[in-house]
């Protein structure tokens, strides 16, 4: 099981409506919030004064929500709307019988629109027995426990001698994803190209996305 420290400990729960009464939910959303999930535990509260570390210049508080389902198989998009609109930084605990996963979201405050974020990139863990669930808080200030705490969930490792912020580390990855694949497109593109011209042409434009794939590093 996660055991935070007793000082971060809420143990509160949050009546369905009231977690997203200032969202503005669909109908079909709010039906599938009400079907889905059984009640809302708030477990912990993360935050400078909780946890005795600095405050983060993103992240100031990180709430940490048990979220008790109904059936095991529930499509994590609507978590996806919540982070979007919810004002804090969030860890849910998916909870479902006897198991148990992590979902947390990278995400980044929107410029000029407060409250809302920009996520990144979704990380979860598969279902496991909640005894088996472990999360450690290690950090010196918020932006960084809420980086650790999505590496561990990621299985996110950066390099020690080029370390980057985990934001920066995933807008590499998904631009490296792309190019991967705009490159394959083309090196098929190309296979069936039968005038030479042209394939000299494709052929250019792979060189082109390869450097640039070398520039954020393989």
């Amino acid at each position: 099981m996660i055991h935070f420290p007793e000082s971060t400990k809420v143990g509160l729960k949050i009546p369905k409506e009231k977690f997203y009464a200032n969202m503005e939910m669909t109908a079909d959303m709010k039906r599938r919030f009400i079907n889905l999930i059984d009640h809302i535990i708030w477990q912990y509260k993360l935050s400078g004064t909780t946890l005795n570390v600095g405050k983060g210049s993103m992240v100031i508080e990180i709430d940490v929500f048990g979220v008790y389902l109904k059936i095991k198989d529930i499509n994590t998009a609507l978590f996806d709307f919540i982070e979007q609109n919810f004002p804090r930084h969030t860890l849910f605990i998916l909870i479902y019988e006897e198991e148990a996963k992590l979902l947390v979201s990278y995400k980044e405050p929107i410029t000029n629109r407060p409250g809302k974020f920009k996520i990144l990139e979704k990380f979860q863990t598969s279902w496991m027995p909640m005894t088996q669930l472990e999360l450690t808080i290690d950090g010196l200030n918020m932006d960084q426990v809420y980086e650790s705490l999505v590496k561990q969930i990621g299985k996110i490792k950066v390099e020690r001698e080029n370390p980057l912020r985990i934001g920066q580390s995933i807008l590499n990855q998904q631009t490296k994803e792309k190019l991967q694949k705009q490159i394959l497109l083309l090196e098929k593109k190309m296979h069936n190209e039968k005038q030479f011209n042209i394939q000299l042409k494709i052929s250019n434009e792979i060189k082109s996305l390869e450097k640039e794939l070398t520039k954020i590093g393989k």
